[in-house]
């Protein structure tokens, strides 16, 4: 962690009144690491994060980037420091049923992952790795959305001007918040044929899939975290019991 010391004079910077001072935190890596796993087929671009963070980032929806530096041996992604309120996963009591968040205060921060949801989707951009532990709040109502180094530009068709499917990226993200189709390409047009598969699909395909469709699944499983204090999967496969009973069984659903 850190504050900026504004530029005065050449190679003169003064140390700001601690009132007014703009505290940062700095993520340091190392270079020749970061590298080598990009270079290995990684899929979590700290270069991208960073692009993304700056073509986006106005500390209302998304986390701004404030700088972003590198010498010999380090990369340094410097971003406003938030440590005081934490993330949204740290806000949800997990596993505490008798803590339940309040359902009008569920409901204002929705609607705000929501908004975050309709920003990205201005321009034109999937997140791809929504979760409570990707949200931040940098004040006790200022929610904002970071962490894009996964995220996918949505390809636009130019017969209509609209977003269009994009080609599988893989599976890479959190498969607790991941949609089906993303997760495993699971085919559930015949529905009547899937539920006789029980716990084996024999039907796996290489979807085209929907990026806004799919931000927009893992808000709803959010929400749910939300009103819940628990996890509605650890994985989108018919072989994970909690998926196959509440989303493929419909039992959500049920009255």
């Amino acid at each position: 962690y850190g504050i900026i010391c504004p530029r005065i004079g050449e190679n003169v910077y003064q140390a700001p009144h601690p009132n007014h001072a703009e505290r940062v935190a700095i993520k340091q890596l190392t270079k020749c690491v970061v590298d080598a796993y990009l270079e290995a087929g990684g899929e979590e671009n700290p270069y991208k994060e960073v692009a993304r963070a700056r073509e986006l980032g106005d500390n209302r929806h998304v986390l701004k980037c404030t700088d972003f530096l590198e010498d010999d041996e380090y990369l340094y992604i410097i971003t406003p420091m938030a440590c005081e309120w934490g993330t949204l996963a740290d806000f949800i009591a997990w596993g505490d049923s008798n803590n339940l968040m309040d359902p009008e205060l569920s409901r204002q921060i929705f609607i705000k992952v929501l908004r975050i949801l309709d920003y990205l989707l201005g321009f034109g951009i999937n997140h791809h790795d929504l979760s409570p532990d990707n949200f931040l709040f940098l004040s006790p109502k200022n929610l904002v959305v970071f962490d894009l180094a996964l995220s996918v530009r949505m390809p636009v068709d130019p017969s209509t001007a609209n977003r269009a499917l994009i080609r599988p990226q893989g599976n890479f993200g959190t498969h607790a918040w991941m949609c089906p189709e993303v997760c495993c390409s699971i085919r559930f047009a015949d529905r009547k044929l899937t539920r006789t598969l029980s716990f084996s699909p024999q039907v796996f395909l290489n979807r085209l899939y929907d990026g806004h469709g799919m931000d927009l699944w893992a808000t709803a499983v959010l929400l749910y975290n939300l009103l819940t204090n628990r996890g509605l999967y650890r994985t989108p496969e018919l072989t994970d019991c909690l998926f196959h009973f509440f989303v493929f069984g419909e039992a959500l659903a049920s009255p």
